[in-house]
């Protein structure tokens, strides 16, 4: 028998972890324009809510299920609040309904390329991920995907790294015809000027995910929220941890929502920019995609790891796809405000030699 003080800590770890790698903390030093969050400006409810908030309030805890945000959310979605469950980002709501819906070896649907931490937390929880590749225009393969066997199928719409909406025909197909829970992400949604959440109220196995991240401007504070029936709801609440966002986070989150100015002007201005960089990159020699989110997908004229070295020399950073088969030779560029576009076109033309 070997003594507990000679085994190896890493083969007590459960076998869907062990093979894994663990998220990167490496942040590179520049202005960073690969990570897809609101580089517009501050939202303005954040110094607001510091002008109002007591810190003597942290010295208690703030309610379990973060109460005030769901009754807000319930005036500004009309919903009732017991259909929302609030988390510490949309990451956390990925994560819980993995564990809620999938038992180990359940088959965890996504397209590919998507979002990569629906696989981290499919692979996390034990679930068998299928990948379903997107067709050369970016689009659904609908039929692989209802024919998957699945329990839980994933969409993000506007879809990252790709930037496009799925059509609408599609997701109807697959809410109308998927036999198990379908998770439409919404982290872009407000770019896309579009929502799916009126599904919810005639399809029983929908969730919908939202967050303040993106358009709200609030990464930093780590919020995002499902939105679904009272049933898987509750069953949802059942797996939640309590008290899991903190005071400050949901009171700048109730606020946020009250500031629609700052969110009109931020979708307005990055549709703008979006047509702009657009036309620019490609007058470049880039290939880009169509995109409904704040970021777009191009084909640099030059190798995609050599334009992002150029560019990080010259302090700007932008997302290098390369690591992924479909994606080589491709990078993501978030897009900003119109200085902040114009700086990295100019660092782009000098990367080129022009």
């Amino acid at each position: 028998m070997v003594p507990a003080t000679a085994m190896r800590p890493e083969n007590l770890v459960k076998k869907s972890i062990r093979g894994m790698t663990a998220y990167s903390a490496t942040e590179p030093s520049g202005f960073r324009m690969d990570t897809n969050a609101n580089l517009i400006g501050a939202n303005p409810v954040v110094t607001r809510f510091f002008g109002l908030f007591d810190p003597l309030d942290l010295n208690d805890y703030p309610t379990p299920h973060s109460d005030h945000l769901r009754k807000k959310l319930s005036q500004f979605h009309g919903f009732p609040p017991d259909q929302f469950i609030v988390g510490n980002g949309a990451d956390e709501l990925l994560d819980l309904i993995v564990k809620c819906f999938i038992d180990p070896n359940d088959r965890l649907v996504m397209p590919d390329p998507t979002f990569g931490m629906y696989e981290v937390f499919g692979n996390v929880n034990c679930a068998e991920i299928v990948k379903v590749p997107l067709r050369e225009d970016w689009q659904l393969d609908v039929d692989v995907i209802l024919g998957s066997k699945a329990t839980v199928v994933m969409l993000a719409s506007p879809n990252n790294p790709t930037g496009n909406c799925f059509r609408d025909e599609d997701i109807e197909r697959i809410v109308d015809e998927f036999k198990g829970i379908v998770v439409l992400d919404e982290a872009y949604g407000e770019y896309a000027r579009k929502s799916y959440l009126p599904l919810i109220s005639s399809h029983s196995h929908v969730i919908v995910l939202k967050s303040f991240s993106k358009a709200y401007g609030l990464a930093g504070l780590r919020v995002g929220y499902a939105v679904s029936n009272r049933k898987l709801m509750g069953q949802m609440y059942k797996a939640k941890a309590p008290y899991n966002v903190n005071i400050i986070s949901e009171g700048i989150a109730v606020r946020a929502l009250s500031e629609r100015k700052f969110l009109t002007s931020v979708v307005r201005r990055i549709t703008h920019e979006r047509e702009k960089m657009k036309r620019k990159l490609e007058a470049f020699g880039f290939q880009v995609y169509p995109s409904e989110a704040n970021f777009l997908l191009a084909r640099p004229p030059i190798k995609s790891r050599t334009l992002c070295k150029r560019l990080l020399k010259r302090g700007i950073v932008i997302k290098d796809l390369g690591a992924h088969p479909r994606l080589r030779e491709h990078v993501r560029i978030t897009l900003g405000n119109a200085d902040q576009n114009d700086r990295l076109l100019r660092a782009i033309s000098r990367s080129l030699g022009r």
